[in-house]
């Protein structure tokens, strides 16, 4: 990202997002119904969840040329770019729901895809090179129970004559379960947004809610046009250095300070 995203050459704010949703982030989420899990995590597990985290952060600042210091919280939000765990975690819900649907029977039981889907997984673990090492990233077991508490939250909001409808109920799923992940996105950018409020800090990002209506405002503007409003939203934008260069800024200034 950092090649394509150059700081005055570079491409505007969507067309960087694009790139990135469409390659990076794929290549991130290859197969995670498989590899990723939802619930508790390991050691693995852990490991794993702090290079993906990692891996997104570089992305953002590389097409918002921010800071390493601006807070991530805000540029996912300037972005529109959801964090990258939320993302997996949506992604193998809605498999995992939509995996009900596979059969053509309108009457499938939670039996019958508990027994399907133990032996979807255990199928791909034999493929795979290290069994044990498979083992501990996804357990059957943990995902079947996940499915069942999530296929009977969604089940509530759908009406009968979707449910029965195999091809509707897949895309009635989906469309829940992103309602629903959005939902709780906002709610907890809200609650971002109230405790660093609380904490004295005043600047522009923290009083917009989460949404795509903050690509709006780069729609016209270049990638350098954009680079700069994000930092002056997030105040977190070398101004300060500048003014004190042109001998401007007349108070007390640390060149390692960044403002």
């Amino acid at each position: 990202m950092s090649y394509f995203s150059r700081f005055g050459s570079g491409p505007k704010l969507a067309r960087a997002r694009r790139l990135y949703l469409s390659t990076v982030r794929m290549i991130l989420s290859y197969a995670c119904p498989v590899w990723y899990r939802t619930g508790p995590m390991d050691g693995l597990q852990q490991q794993l969840k702090k290079m993906l985290v990692q891996a997104q952060n570089r992305s953002l600042r590389s097409m918002t040329h921010a800071f390493k210091t601006s807070p991530i919280e805000d540029l996912q939000k300037e972005t529109f770019v959801e964090n990258i765990l939320v993302y997996l975690d949506t992604r193998v819900k809605s498999t995992l729901a939509k995996s009900i649907g596979c059969d053509t029977e309108a009457e499938q039981t939670l039996s019958a895809v508990r027994a399907e889907l133990r032996h979807r997984l255990r199928r791909v673990r034999l493929k795979a090179l290290d069994t044990k090492r498979i083992a501990k990233i996804a357990d059957p077991e943990d995902q079947i129970r996940e499915i069942e508490q999530l296929v009977a939250a969604v089940q509530v909001a759908i009406p009968t004559g979707v449910w029965a409808d195999v091809n509707k109920r897949k895309k009635a799923i989906g469309k829940a379960i992103k309602t629903q992940v959005h939902q709780d996105i906002n709610k907890q950018w809200r609650e971002y947004c109230r405790e660093k409020q609380d904490q004295g800090q005043r600047r522009t990002s923290l009083y917009d809610d989460w949404g795509p209506h903050n690509l709006k405002r780069h729609a016209r503007l270049s990638g350098m046009s954009s680079s700069v409003l994000i930092k002056l939203r997030t105040e977190w934008i070398g101004l300060k250095a500048f003014l004190h260069r042109r001998d401007v800024c007349h108070f007390p200034f640390s060149p390692t300070q960044t403002y």
